[in-house]
């Protein structure tokens, strides 16, 4: 998958390596510290992800758009930089476990049993909102 090139997935990079690897620069842990610390928390509860993971759920927060419609349903902007062929993903919580359509779309089977970006995204926003609200 090629990279995305940009100032915003310069700055996913950034946050990804400062919070899984501690290589940090004091301009990114003042300017961003609430995404940073949303983020340790996320990697905190999925340990085993891969960098790439963490910075395409970092990258769709920063470039794209999280969008709450309800309660418990959110919209996240499609970015054809990372493979998105649809303009937006729903994603909701059901019985207490969050879904996506990207399930029901091609390789949807593999984004359910991985936990897709943009599931991983809407979790990052939600954190997020909470530290700022702290």
């Amino acid at each position: 998958m090629a990279r995305a090139k940009s100032e915003e997935s310069r700055l996913a990079w950034a946050l990804v390596r400062c919070a899984l690897y501690g290589y940090c620069s004091d301009k990114v842990v003042e300017e961003h510290g609430d995404l940073l610390d949303a983020l340790s928390e996320l990697q905190t509860s999925f340990p085993d992800k891969p960098a790439e993971w963490f910075y395409r759920a970092t990258y769709r927060l920063l470039a794209g758009k999280v969008e709450r419609v309800g309660s418990e349903h959110w919209l996240v902007k499609g970015l054809a930089e990372l493979g998105d062929t649809y303009p937006w993903y729903n994603v909701w919580v059901h019985e207490g476990r969050y879904r996506c359509d990207c399930f029901f779309r091609a390789y949807g089977y593999v984004r359910k049993a991985r936990i897709c970006t943009h599931i991983a995204t809407v979790m990052l926003h939600r954190r997020q909102l909470r530290l700022r609200a702290e």
